[in-house]
């Protein structure tokens, strides 16, 4: 019962935000690797992003614990870890919000858990770009870490991420 911008405005949030939870997936294995860390075992195989995040918190923080200079690139990504949940639980609440027409008054509505609001097809957009935004921001920051665990390169352009 959405217009098709509405459609589409959730679907672009919802792929937008995946590309957080992929870069947490690729980043989550490398830390401790390139960090030499030693993880609890089972760490890595978490089944929704907030407990994938969480876990890649627990990572940022060993990291941060074990080395100085790597607690000052942890300090530019934690915040960036937390808008990433404030975003999966807005994200959350409209992928599984349902749909209606309030007949009555001719208007389109969503049913979340936290109530029912008329469809926002900006603030959608927003928090899409939003997301795109933050994923970058985690990637950027993430291989700025890799950088220094990895130390001096001759060739520094071949760590540079590809986009």
């Amino acid at each position: 019962m959405l217009t098709s911008k509405l459609y589409e405005a959730v679907g672009r949030l919802t792929i937008l935000f995946n590309e957080i939870d992929e870069i947490l997936n690729e980043y989550l294995p490398l830390i401790p690797q390139f960090g030499r860390l030693d993880l609890p075992k089972g760490l890595g195989n978490e089944p929704t992003f907030n407990a994938r995040a969480n876990t890649f918190r627990r990572v940022l923080e060993l990291a941060s614990e074990a080395d100085a200079i790597a607690a000052i690139h942890v300090s530019a990504i934690l915040p960036l870890l937390d808008r990433s949940l404030q975003l999966a639980a807005k994200r959350n609440e409209f992928v599984h919000a349902v749909a209606f027409m309030d007949f009555a008054n001719n208007e389109r509505l969503l049913k979340t858990r936290k109530g029912v609001v008329p469809p926002d097809e900006k603030l959608l957009i927003d928090l899409g770009s939003e997301a795109a935004f933050t994923a970058r921001k985690i990637a950027v920051e993430c291989e700025e870490l890799l950088r220094y665990y990895l130390g001096p390169t001759e060739n520094p352009e071949a760590l540079a991420p590809e986009w």
